[in-house]
């Protein structure tokens, strides 16, 4: 069943998710890597101390925003100045300043641009947040190393990535580890040829508007998403419905999403890219906790297999998937192990 397939990963962390909230990357990682191991699934775990890479040059982050969450926690710790941080959610924006900045930020203390660069107030960062999206990048960004030899690749990254843009970051993303993959990607040679037009098909609850972002100029790069309307749901702002967002609303049937899913499939044949990469969350599922109640969508474990058979059924190229949001616990393993297994 699952032949020609590895997964990028790095080792299960040791503490626990600390949070009142659904959101336990930790244990989604932890429940994952359990069904695979089960499924026989072949895992390449990367060490705990990864070497220094460098994604500043791939243009998929801004420079001072990756630098701001280098020092962003140990900037905290070093001051008295701490009225505004709840030390167990996490230093998140008590002012959002985009768009604001009348002075240079660059002499603010690192905690405090918190507001220039996150868009919510749900996405924290913590003593270990920088070293945890560094891991999950880190999966991403060794991803060229594995594209010829294996015809599916699935990124399990702890820490999701579709809603980070160039300079901002939220929905619990701070680093596109997607938008890592495509720029790795391109331009290697695959099978004697150069890989110059990749798609991106963004399978997750919510629209991957930060990839939608990244690529929203580049001929070489389709971005398309399948998600929950924003106005039901988050980002809120973007994500409407137009050719490369096909958006679902609350009556949506397994028909009504297959359709849309046709018509992405049909985008990306047109486009004929070499690669299509995935990223996907398992908050489409119908008893997901996090999916607004308003507008939850309507898929069971099952339709994941047929889902991505139908997918393989459109497109014979390089499959890479990277792991994005899943809240209910209990199923996300399950989920995964169906959807790679149409492939």
């Amino acid at each position: 069943m699952f032949n020609n397939i590895v997964v990028l990963t790095h080792n299960i962390l040791e503490t626990e998710d600390v949070t009142t909230s659904n959101n336990k990357p930790q244990l989604r990682h932890k429940n994952i890597i359990g069904l695979l191991k089960e499924n026989n699934i072949k895992i390449n775990f990367f060490t705990d101390e990864i070497p220094i890479f460098d994604i500043s040059s791939l243009n998929i982050i801004d420079k001072d925003m990756l630098e701001f969450f280098r020092n962003c926690y140990n900037s905290y710790e070093g001051t008295k100045d701490k009225a505004y941080v709840d030390e167990f959610v996490g230093i998140v924006p008590c002012n959002v300043l985009k768009g604001k900045i009348l002075f240079d930020y660059s002499k603010m203390l690192s905690w405090k641009q918190v507001g220039i660069w996150c868009e919510d107030t749900v996405t924290p960062i913590k003593t270990d947040t920088f070293s945890q999206i560094m891991k999950s990048a880190y999966n991403s960004f060794r991803v060229d190393e594995f594209i010829n030899e294996y015809n599916l690749i699935y990124i399990l990254n702890s820490i999701p990535g579709h809603h980070a843009s160039y300079n901002s970051y939220g929905g619990y993303c701070y680093i596109n580890n997607a938008s890592i993959c495509a720029k790795k990607l391109l331009s290697v040679n695959l099978d004697g040829k150069k890989i110059e037009k990749i798609a991106i098909l963004d399978l997750d609850h919510h629209a991957g508007n930060g990839t939608e972002s990244i690529f929203l100029d580049d001929e070489n790069v389709m971005a398309i998403s399948i998600h929950a309307n924003p106005l039901y749901d988050y980002p809120f702002y973007s994500g409407h419905t137009s050719k490369y967002n096909l958006t679902f609303d609350p009556d949506v049937t397994i028909e009504k999403y297959f359709k849309l899913l046709e018509d992405a499939m049909q985008l990306i044949c047109d486009f004929d890219p070499q690669v299509l990469i995935i990223p996907f969350g398992t908050d489409t599922y119908k008893d997901d906790p996090e999916a607004s109640e308003s507008c939850k969508c309507c898929l069971d474990i099952p339709d994941y297999f047929k889902i991505s058979k139908y997918i393989k059924s459109r497109f014979s190229g390089k499959v890479v998937v990277t792991q994005e949001g899943g809240y209910d616990m209990n199923s996300v393993g399950n989920i995964v192990v169906s959807f790679l297994s149409g492939f």
